[in-house]
Protein backbone atom coordinates (compact mmCIF):
# COMPACT_ATOMS: atom_id res chain seq x y z
CA UNK A 1 0.00 0.00 0.00
CA UNK A 2 0.98 3.50 -1.25
CA UNK A 3 0.24 7.23 0.12
CA UNK A 4 -0.91 8.77 -2.80
CA UNK A 5 0.69 12.20 -1.64
CA UNK A 6 3.76 10.25 -0.33
CA UNK A 7 2.79 11.43 3.32
CA UNK A 8 2.22 8.56 5.65
CA UNK A 9 -0.05 10.57 7.97
CA UNK A 10 -2.99 11.34 5.95
CA UNK A 11 -4.83 8.01 5.63
CA UNK A 12 -7.27 9.11 4.12
CA UNK A 13 -8.93 5.81 2.06
CA UNK A 14 -8.97 8.25 -1.39
CA UNK A 15 -5.25 8.77 -0.45
CA UNK A 16 -4.25 5.00 -0.03
CA UNK A 17 -3.57 2.84 -2.86
CA UNK A 18 -2.50 -0.76 -3.96
CA UNK A 19 1.07 -0.44 -5.39
CA UNK A 20 4.37 -2.75 -6.32
CA UNK A 21 7.54 -1.83 -4.04
CA UNK A 22 9.35 -1.20 -7.38
CA UNK A 23 6.45 1.15 -8.39
CA UNK A 24 6.82 2.67 -4.93
CA UNK A 25 9.83 3.34 -4.80
CA UNK A 26 10.51 4.39 -8.45
CA UNK A 27 7.63 7.15 -7.82
CA UNK A 28 10.18 8.97 -5.66
CA UNK A 29 12.09 9.89 -8.36
CA UNK A 30 9.84 10.07 -11.18
CA UNK A 31 8.16 13.35 -12.02
CA UNK A 32 5.85 11.78 -14.10
CA UNK A 33 4.95 9.20 -11.72
CA UNK A 34 4.28 12.13 -8.96
CA UNK A 35 1.91 14.13 -11.17
CA UNK A 36 -0.14 10.33 -11.70
CA UNK A 37 -0.24 9.90 -8.56
CA UNK A 38 -1.35 13.54 -7.49
CA UNK A 39 -3.58 13.35 -10.07
CA UNK A 40 -5.06 10.30 -9.20
CA UNK A 41 -6.08 11.69 -5.79
CA UNK A 42 -7.91 14.96 -7.27
CA UNK A 43 -9.67 11.87 -9.02
CA UNK A 44 -10.85 10.17 -5.81
CA UNK A 45 -11.20 13.14 -3.87
CA UNK A 46 -14.10 14.72 -6.47
CA UNK A 47 -15.47 11.01 -6.60
CA UNK A 48 -16.18 11.48 -2.90
CA UNK A 49 -15.47 7.65 -3.29
CA UNK A 50 -14.72 6.11 -0.08
CA UNK A 51 -13.89 2.33 -0.43
CA UNK A 52 -14.05 -0.32 2.10
CA UNK A 53 -12.13 1.14 5.12
CA UNK A 54 -12.91 -2.03 7.39
CA UNK A 55 -10.74 -4.32 4.60
CA UNK A 56 -8.09 -2.01 4.08
CA UNK A 57 -7.71 -1.93 7.96
CA UNK A 58 -7.72 -6.15 7.66
CA UNK A 59 -4.82 -5.98 5.26
CA UNK A 60 -2.78 -4.01 7.39
CA UNK A 61 -3.52 -6.27 10.57
CA UNK A 62 -3.43 -9.93 9.02
CA UNK A 63 -0.03 -10.98 9.22
CA UNK A 64 1.68 -10.71 5.47
CA UNK A 65 2.91 -13.99 3.94
CA UNK A 66 6.58 -13.04 4.56
CA UNK A 67 5.77 -12.96 8.30
CA UNK A 68 3.56 -16.63 8.48
CA UNK A 69 6.27 -17.83 6.44
CA UNK A 70 9.09 -16.59 8.69
CA UNK A 71 6.95 -17.65 12.17
CA UNK A 72 6.58 -20.75 10.31
CA UNK A 73 10.63 -21.59 9.78
CA UNK A 74 11.03 -20.13 13.07
CA UNK A 75 8.95 -22.72 14.86
CA UNK A 76 10.35 -25.18 12.95
CA UNK A 77 13.73 -24.56 14.11
CA UNK A 78 12.69 -24.72 17.48
CA UNK A 79 11.17 -27.86 17.25
CA UNK A 80 13.87 -30.21 14.97
CA UNK A 81 16.57 -28.99 17.79
CA UNK A 82 14.26 -29.61 20.76
CA UNK A 83 13.74 -33.37 18.78
CA UNK A 84 17.38 -33.84 19.19
CA UNK A 85 18.32 -32.13 22.10
CA UNK A 86 15.23 -32.98 24.49
CA UNK A 87 15.69 -31.32 28.19
CA UNK A 88 17.99 -33.26 30.65
CA UNK A 89 19.95 -34.85 27.77
CA UNK A 90 23.71 -34.28 27.06
CA UNK A 91 22.81 -34.70 23.38
CA UNK A 92 24.72 -32.54 20.87
CA UNK A 93 24.13 -31.66 16.87
CA UNK A 94 26.75 -30.28 14.43
CA UNK A 95 25.97 -26.62 13.99
CA UNK A 96 26.31 -27.58 9.62
CA UNK A 97 23.81 -30.65 9.69
CA UNK A 98 21.33 -28.61 11.81
CA UNK A 99 21.29 -25.79 9.64
CA UNK A 100 21.58 -27.76 6.17
CA UNK A 101 18.82 -29.84 7.41
CA UNK A 102 16.52 -27.09 9.21
CA UNK A 103 16.88 -24.98 5.47
CA UNK A 104 15.76 -28.13 4.12
CA UNK A 105 12.67 -28.91 5.87
CA UNK A 106 11.86 -24.93 5.60
CA UNK A 107 11.95 -25.24 1.81
CA UNK A 108 9.60 -28.06 1.81
CA UNK A 109 7.31 -27.04 4.16
CA UNK A 110 6.94 -23.91 3.26
CA UNK A 111 8.86 -23.26 -0.24
CA UNK A 112 11.38 -21.24 1.64
CA UNK A 113 14.09 -20.91 3.87
CA UNK A 114 17.88 -19.95 3.55
CA UNK A 115 20.64 -21.07 5.30
CA UNK A 116 21.24 -17.07 6.17
CA UNK A 117 17.43 -17.15 7.79
CA UNK A 118 17.84 -20.68 9.82
CA UNK A 119 21.64 -19.04 10.81
CA UNK A 120 19.59 -15.96 12.32
CA UNK A 121 16.98 -18.64 14.20
CA UNK A 122 19.73 -20.70 15.51
CA UNK A 123 21.84 -17.34 16.65
CA UNK A 124 18.15 -16.47 18.63
CA UNK A 125 17.77 -19.54 20.13
CA UNK A 126 21.25 -19.63 21.38
CA UNK A 127 21.90 -16.01 22.14
CA UNK A 128 23.15 -15.01 26.05
CA UNK A 129 19.51 -14.44 26.90
CA UNK A 130 19.04 -16.07 30.24
CA UNK A 131 16.15 -17.95 28.54
CA UNK A 132 17.45 -18.69 25.27
CA UNK A 133 17.66 -22.85 25.70
CA UNK A 134 20.75 -23.70 23.25
CA UNK A 135 24.51 -22.74 23.01
CA UNK A 136 27.02 -23.22 20.84
CA UNK A 137 30.43 -24.35 21.68
CA UNK A 138 33.47 -25.66 19.75
CA UNK A 139 35.58 -28.80 19.40
CA UNK A 140 37.52 -30.31 17.53
CA UNK A 141 37.82 -27.00 15.22
CA UNK A 142 33.81 -27.81 14.87
CA UNK A 143 30.84 -25.84 16.07
CA UNK A 144 27.87 -27.87 17.68
CA UNK A 145 25.03 -27.25 19.42
CA UNK A 146 23.77 -28.30 22.67
CA UNK A 147 21.30 -27.45 25.50
CA UNK A 148 22.26 -25.09 27.89
CA UNK A 149 23.77 -26.52 30.95
CA UNK A 150 23.02 -24.88 34.12
CA UNK A 151 24.93 -24.39 37.60
CA UNK A 152 22.44 -26.41 39.91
Amino acid sequence: MEHLDDDRTHNNPDNIVFTCRRCNAKKQHDHVMRMKAEEKLRHNESLEYVRDWKELQKLQKEPSEAVAINQSNCDTTVQWLEERLPLGSSNTVLLKEAVDTITFECKDKTGYGSQQSIRNYIDYLTSSAPKAPFEIFKQDNKRYIRRKQYDN
